[in-house]
């Protein structure tokens, strides 16, 4: 599996105050909104225009890569976001995607009483982070690693985000891919775009211009435009059969 990783540069900041922390609500209500085109805020057409001044975010991120996590029919998954900060039901999703590679063995390193104790949440965390890396089979570069310390003690949803995404490069690549992919279309359109823009960071990067034929990069382009006509198909398939049943309906 070759991945050489971009570095992603935007972020999600109130201006007036620095770093922001959103609650569950509204990282979800900012997931929720029905025009794709509208800001993160969902007042504004864009974030340039947008009253509180918000970039385009990990945050905004964490919330549909959480909502693409909801497709696993993985115990605990519906929970509020607080629920994922112990590792635990991460460490389930990895099971589901490959369970030869995450299997029962590794599972049971997690521990599932973690509660509040910081600590053991980082170590869940540090043990999901190293059997990622494990699974991609070769070093990443380019892309900013989760600090999982700050995902475990502060609960922070970047870096949540950081880690699901490499979530998310272990399920399009693995060999039921297909199956997460379908499940992905289920999801609503703007659900569908930011998953695939965090699949897009993980599998382009920024390269001079030398080398932008090499091997590798042409590799990474022919994945990620596999991944996307997968993507339109199953669309097409879908609102075939959808069509499909609305003629039989009628008759």
């Amino acid at each position: 599996m070759k991945f050489d990783l971009s570095t992603h540069t935007d972020t999600y900041t109130v201006m007036s105050s620095g770093r922001s922390t959103l609650s569950t609500e509204e990282i979800y209500r900012r997931n929720d909104y029905p025009d794709s085109k509208k800001a993160c805020c969902g007042i504004a057409r864009s974030c340039h225009e947008c009253p509180n001044e918000l970039q385009i975010s990990m945050e905004g991120l964490s919330g549909s890569l959480i909502h693409w996590l909801k497709t696993f029919n993985i115990e605990g998954v519906n929970g509020p976001v607080e629920s994922f900060f112990d590792g635990v039901v991460i460490s389930k999703v990895l099971n589901n995607i490959d369970s030869e590679f995450f299997d029962e063995a590794w599972l049971s390193k997690i521990k599932t009483d973690a509660g509040a104790n910081w600590r053991l949440k980082v170590s869940n965390l540090k043990k999901i982070l190293k059997g990622i890396l494990d699974y991609y089979n070769e070093q990443i570069t380019g892309f900013r690693m989760p600090d999982v310390a700050a995902l475990g003690e502060k609960s922070d949803i970047e870096e949540l985000g950081r880690l699901l995404q490499l979530v998310l490069g272990c399920a399009v690549n693995c060999t039921q891919k297909h199956e997460y992919i379908e499940a992905l279309m289920g999801l609503e359109e703007n659900i569908q775009h930011d998953v695939m823009n965090a699949i897009q960071e993980l599998m382009t990067t920024e390269l001079p211009a030398p080398t932008y034929q090499s091997e590798t990069y042409v590799d990474l382009n022919n994945q990620l435009k596999g991944l996307t006509q997968d993507l339109h198909s199953t669309k097409e398939s879908k609102e075939q059969i959808t069509q499909r049943c609305h003629e039989l309906d009628m008759q």
